[in-house]
């Protein structure tokens, strides 16, 4: 079961005839996939799904994929921690970067403006991160120490440095299954 905000109300239409509407108020982002893909296709199909993540040592419902990092976390997968096969090995979706600038549509301007400012004396929080300016002895933006990685991209991508999931197609890839388009989720 999710947690998000439902309403349930009856259209009346022209003819008389009366309908049952199921609205979900979803936020955008990364849980809009998980939503989409948890209010389509048949309940086999889910339990299937959440089986096989479960197997790849991952959970998921309606709102994210979580894994327990080595240190005993629970991270966001593939934000904070890369996903893992039926084997337990992560390994980074293929074509995850180049097809997430085609399909992410997040707003993160004004983030990484605030997080990319020059500060000298403030601290940048990317996710679980934490990155001083001042304590690299950096002048600009704050960076991740020795990667290249700025602490504004650390927020958007996360520690993995993978983009959050845009699609439902970016689910079936982090459980390396074949996308199906929602006609076709019935088991």
């Amino acid at each position: 079961m999710d947690r998000y905000d439902h309403m349930w109300c009856i259209w009346v239409t022209a003819g008389g005839r009366r309908r049952r509407l199921d609205v979900m108020l979803v936020p955008y982002g990364p849980q809009w996939p998980y939503a989409v893909v948890g209010w389509t296709g048949s309940k086999q199909y889910l339990r299937f799904m959440r089986q096989h993540a479960l197997n790849c040592g991952m959970f998921t419902n309606s709102h994210a994929t979580l894994r327990t990092t080595p240190g005993g976390a629970v991270a966001i997968v593939p934000h904070e921690a890369l996903p893992t096969d039926s084997s337990g090995r992560e390994f980074e979706p293929p074509d995850w970067q180049r097809r997430g600038a085609e399909e992410q549509r997040t707003d993160l301007p004004a983030c990484e403006a605030l997080l990319s400012a020059p500060c000298t004396t403030a601290v940048a929080s990317a996710g679980n991160i934490v990155v001083s300016a001042a304590a690299a002895g950096a002048t600009g933006p704050p960076s991740l120490a020795g990667t290249g990685t700025t602490a504004a991209a650390a927020a958007r991508y996360g520690s993995t440095g993978l983009r959050p999931v845009a699609s439902e197609r970016d689910i079936c890839d982090l459980f390396r299954m074949p996308y199906r388009p929602p006609r076709e989720r019935n088991a």
